[in-house]
This record gives C-alpha cells, structure tokens and sequence, in this order.
C-alpha cells in the first residue's frame, strides 16, 4: 500500500507540472533557506569590542554586556585591574572594573574574529540563525534591455 502511494505521488508530481524552478511559496522558502544555510548569511550576531575577558571600568556604559549576562552567556565580578584606558605616559594602575567572562553557554556563542578586522581585537557572539517561515509575497522578474546612456552623468 505505502509503494502505491509513493508510486502515484512521484507520478503526480511528475506528470502534474511540479516544477522546481516555477515561482511558489514552497520554492522560495526553499531558495532563501539554503542561502540563508550558507556560511554566515543567516547568523544572528553581535561584534565586541576587545578579547574576552572583557574589563569595563565603572565609569563606562556596560548595558550590552549586561543583556548577555542576563540571557546566561557572560558571568560578571568586580576586580581591580588595569584597563589600558588612560592618557599616554600615565598609568593610574589598577581600578575597580567589571569583568565580564563567558559561560559554558558563552563558550559556544563567542568567537575571536579579530583577523576579519583592522580595528583590533573583536569577540563575536552568534547565537540565532534566521529561516523563512512563510514568504508573503513575490513577483516574477521581467526580462529588461540594456539601453546606452545618452545623457550627462551626474
């Protein structure tokens, strides 16, 4: 019974006009998913400033890491240390920072990127990948001529 069916459902879908390539739902989902599957073009992700551990004096904004602490991906303590921040030839020394380090959870989200920047160190954490649930609405592309510019550019 289950080979009939298998049988007459290849046959529908081959002989009842089932086209991979003709606009659909189905086939757009599919297109757009597979791109999506590629490399980091459906990673949801965040770029940070710096290696971890990450050391925010507390006169600065740690709002950001505070969502990842929040969401289990960082853990914080205050510690003494030094932060690099200060004026050339000028070293205050230790002072009182957040520190901020991945969980378990982090480890798997967090990643250096630094070779993918000129700006220096940068932590990356991807933790979401995107998919299409259901495409709304297309349209068919309409084949256009080039035409040769007769007028200044601007």
């Amino acid at each position: 019974m289950f080979a009939g069916s298998a049988a007459f459902m290849l046959m529908c879908f081959t002989s009842c006009g089932f086209d991979p390539k003709t606009p659909s739902e189905g086939n757009f989902r599919k297109a757009i998913d597979e791109y999506l599957a590629k490399g980091d073009e459906g990673k949801v992700c965040l770029q940070l400033d710096g290696p971890l551990p990450f050391d925010v004096p507390r006169r600065q904004d740690d709002t950001t890491l505070k969502l990842l602490e929040g969401a289990g991906l960082l853990r914080s303590s205050d510690v003494m240390a030094r932060t690099g921040n200060h004026i050339p030839g000028f070293d205050p020394g230790p002072e009182h920072v957040r520190r901020y380090e991945a969980t378990d959870a982090g480890r798997k989200v967090f990643t250096d990127v630094s070779a993918q920047f000129m700006s220096g160190p940068t932590t990356q954490a991807c933790w979401a990948n995107l998919w299409v649930d259901t495409v709304v609405k297309w349209s068919t592309t309409r084949r256009m001529e080039a035409r040769p510019s007769t007028g200044p550019i601007s």
